[in-house]
């Protein structure tokens, strides 16, 4: 026997198999969509015997299987990731959507050829509730979703600061964050008035490690000594994509200025006599080196002239410059 199957009511006719001896034969029916179906026999010696199929029947279309990802994944924001599918349960091209809420709404990511796997670009959209979901796009209703929810896993975390700590100036901290394996160069800021302004430490940095998954960064900050302020934010971002990809410290922590040396005299209501000398003192914690630079100012501490370097001590007998003013600081 020859052995044909027909997709438009018997109008014409795709060969199964010829030649066949027996009575009943085991068919791996094709993965189609089709209403009007048919079988035909015929015998292969004397084609003109033959019979078919009194009434149409219908083939309807394989369960689609999504491969990956199936649940538990954690993709990195910006990065490529390959969805794939068993291209075989499709009978067309196919319609791949994604959910950051275990379902409830759906995004299209688009339409595809049915080739098995395509290269989704993970959006910035931080969530541990997500799902994809596959269908034939000619038959959005028979589609196939993740076993369980994946994660999508911000592009950049602030880590430190982030919120309560104190810094003081002249000294070094390490700013922290994890960052996507996609992003490879870095903008690290400052703010002194809780977003505001901002200020740039370092732009680009380049300290991505290049590993998969999201990966932990360092810049180690020398805080620049004179700020004062409880309302200081750390900014990291993307510095080719700009803000939008970045973070910032989850609250506001504190940077002082180093108390390591401290002016006691003059400090601030004195009248010093031209020509005269005063004796210039300060106190210092062991941090200091011991050995100082002392410099005095005539406008406020906009600029200064020095008196001495190197100085070994705490205590110097300044001969006063001859002068008239009132805005004079000690440094």
């Amino acid at each position: 026997y020859n052995i044909l199957y027909s997709t438009n009511g018997g109008a014409s006719y795709t060969t199964i198999t010829n030649n066949f001896v027996g009575n009943s034969y085991n068919w791996t029916v094709p993965n189609i969509n089709n209403t009007t179906c048919r079988i035909k026999i015929v015998d292969a010696v004397n084609t003109c015997k033959e019979d078919i199929s009194d009434a149409n029947f219908t083939i309807a279309p394989a369960q689609p299987i999504l491969i990956t990802p199936n649940g538990g994944e954690t993709l990195s924001s910006q990065c490529s990731y390959a969805i794939t599918w068993n291209a075989a349960t499709f009978y067309t091209n196919v319609l791949l959507e994604y959910s950051l809420n275990n379902g409830t709404t759906w995004t299209a990511i688009g339409t595809y050829s049915n080739t098995g796997s395509r290269n989704w670009v993970v959006p910035n959209t931080p969530s541990t509730q997500c799902l994809i979901r596959i269908s034939n796009s000619g038959l959005p209703s028979l589609f196939d979703v993740s076993n369980a929810t994946f994660t999508i896993a911000a592009p950049i975390t602030v880590t430190s600061a982030n919120g309560g700590e104190t810094w003081y100036g002249c000294n070094t901290y390490p700013i922290t964050w994890n960052a996507s394996s996609c992003i490879y160069t870095f903008t690290i800021q400052y703010s002194t008035n809780n977003g505001t302004s901002w200020t740039t430490i370092a732009n680009p940095n380049n300290t991505s490690t290049f590993n998969t998954g999201n990966t932990n960064q360092t810049y180690n900050w020398l805080v620049p000594n004179g700020i004062t302020t409880s309302q200081a934010l750390i900014r990291v971002y993307d510095y080719n994509y700009g803000t939008s990809i970045g973070d910032v410290s989850n609250a506001v922590f504190t940077i002082n200025p180093n108390v390591d040396i401290t002016v006691t005299s003059p400090n601030g209501g004195e009248t010093w006599t031209g020509l005269t000398t005063q004796t210039i003192t300060w106190t210092n914690l062991p941090a200091a080196s011991g050995q100082y630079n002392i410099l005095y100012s005539t406008n406020g501490g906009a600029s200064y002239t020095t008196i001495t370097n190197n100085f070994v001590g705490n205590s110097y007998n300044w001969t006063v410059p001859n002068i008239n003013n009132t805005t004079c600081r000690i440094k």
